[in-house]
């Protein structure tokens, strides 16, 4: 007769293990024994029951259909659904035949579902499921047993889940195995994740703007896009991902230096002649510096705001050389008493003509 102390460790062990109508069953079990309703007998073989069903991962009712045979091992019938579904619930579903050839040579025992798949471990199939084990042994780390291998899988989602990244992310397998291979920690991933989430965040506004607008990033695609470009978008040839990133800060820096309004296209086209930040702060000062050219060069000339972005930065010779030829004729029409605003600068008189 099993004692009242039994009863509540039975009840605590399943209990762990069982979900939803599950749960709501043994609860009633226990409830039942405690108010005297059911024998102590009744109630632990109930809950051993159950246990013996969570072991062969059954965590609800569902269950409740096995058979066992006097030994407590399951009969052939059940024993093949068992040894499917746990085949099924680490994604080896092909390995059906393997386990079972295993099972009826009695090689392995289902309600052990770590030893029954690790009896795979020479498959292909299971190779190729648990790539970062082999990435591990390389480095002399030790292997993982399969659940704590989905255990770990499932905690790198949560965490990049709870830090905001994309649905999707980082779920294929590729990119959970290097994690995984690198023996890399759920705290240290929460980590890299804050740092890359304090750089989108310290990144100018205008940039992150850019990205969203040019190129249909969200805040959590632009988080992602950071921490992996490449996987963000998977794509992209191996360098694109630098030309946008470089075309984002080439349009915002426009804008915000001289009022110039350009486009992805124009963007990305400096990117990849590899104009560096200081050659476009340069050009696009200049542009900040012309005022009534540039009215007259939009007005009268009839360029662009990114023909001039283009003459500043020397990628648009047609538009330099209209530009230039502009700037000659206003040059002259001041020589003559013409009417461009001047100014006194230190000891130069500015005419607001800049220069290109």
């Amino acid at each position: 007769m099993a004692t009242p102390e039994e009863i509540s460790n039975l009840y605590s062990q399943v209990g762990s293990r069982i979900t939803g109508a599950g749960q709501t069953y043994i609860d009633g079990i226990y409830s039942g024994f405690q108010a005297g309703t059911i024998t102590s007998q009744q109630a632990a073989d109930a809950l051993n029951n159950m246990l013996r069903q969570a072991n062969y991962g059954y965590t609800g009712m569902e269950g409740s259909s096995i058979e066992f045979d006097p030994s407590g091992v399951p009969n052939a019938g059940s024993a093949k659904e068992i040894l499917r579904t746990g085949l099924a619930s680490y994604g080896l579903d092909s390995l059906y035949d393997a386990i079972w050839a295993k099972y009826t040579r009695g090689e392995v025992d289902p309600s052990n579902s770590d030893a029954f798949i690790y009896s795979l471990k020479e498959e292909p199939a299971y190779k190729q499921r648990f790539a970062a084990n082999e990435i591990r042994k390389a480095k002399g780390l030790p292997e993982l047993l399969p659940s704590t291998y989905l255990a770990m899988e499932q905690e790198y989602k949560n965490v990049m889940s709870f830090n905001g990244l994309p649905q999707g992310f980082y779920s294929d397998r590729d990119q959970l195995d290097k994690l995984i291979g690198g023996d890399v920690s759920v705290n240290e991933l929460n980590n890299r994740l804050r740092d890359a989430y304090r750089v989108v965040k310290d990144a100018p506004a205008d940039v992150t703007e850019k990205l969203k607008t040019m190129y249909g990033l969200s805040d959590g695609d632009i988080l992602a896009y950071f921490i992996d470009p490449e996987k963000a978008r998977p794509m992209m040839t191996s360098g694109e991902y630098k030309i946008q990133a470089q075309a984002a800060l080439t349009a915002a820096q426009a804008e915000r230096q001289a009022g110039l309004t350009v486009g992805r296209q124009f963007s990305e086209d400096v990117a990849r002649r590899g104009l560096t930040q200081a050659q476009q702060t340069t050009a696009f000062e200049s542009v900040a510096g012309m005022r009534e050219l540039r009215r007259a060069a939009e007005t009268e000339a009839g360029l662009t705001q990114e023909q001039i972005a283009g003459a500043a930065l020397n990628t648009d010779a047609e538009a330099k050389r209209r530009l230039d030829e502009l700037k000659r004729q206003k040059v002259a029409g001041l020589s003559g008493g013409g009417s461009f605003t001047q100014r006194q600068v230190g000891g130069a008189i500015q005419s607001g003509l800049g220069s290109v």
